[in-house]
């Protein structure tokens, strides 16, 4: 299990880094609805988060009996709050990420012009554009130094 990075911009990179290695998986395809979701044909859905719990947490691919892979990290709330902050960058809210990370003052001035107005193209409408929107973010957090 990797120790993931605390600047959201690094968060970010890593989660779509894991993105793109668990999709390379015969039974991963991506779905932004879901953490990690088995599904009884034998395929596994996976959001950022979900990637990042494969690949980068190394929790073991979840099968449709029931097992969950956050028991591997329900006591480790900060590891939890990272997750969570995935969840809100995946559809563009980085209040809501910044939140989770109890970092909410960091939202202002030049940062918060530029995300008040930053959409994100929803992954089930297109991926690609998807994609971009998602580098987009990157480099403009990294711009930040968030």
């Amino acid at each position: 299990m990797k120790q993931l990075p605390d600047k959201v911009h690094e968060l970010l990179r890593v989660a779509l880094d894991d993105l793109d290695e668990v999709k390379k998986l015969p039974n991963v395809k991506a779905d932004m609805r879901h953490w990690v979701m088995p599904c009884d044909d034998g395929t596994c859905h996976v959001c950022l988060a979900g990637a990042v719990m494969l690949n980068s947490l190394d929790c073991p691919i979840p099968k449709a009996d029931g097992y969950s892979p956050l028991n591997m990290i329900q006591n480790n709330q900060g590891l939890i709050d990272k997750l969570y902050a995935l969840d809100d960058l995946r559809s563009g809210y980085l209040f809501g990420a910044l939140s989770c990370l109890n970092l909410p003052g960091v939202y202002r001035g030049d940062v918060a012009n530029f995300f008040d107005r930053f959409e994100v193209t929803p992954h089930s409408e297109n991926e690609e554009i998807w994609r971009q929107d998602m580098e987009q973010m990157y480099l403009k957090l990294k711009e930040f130094d968030i």
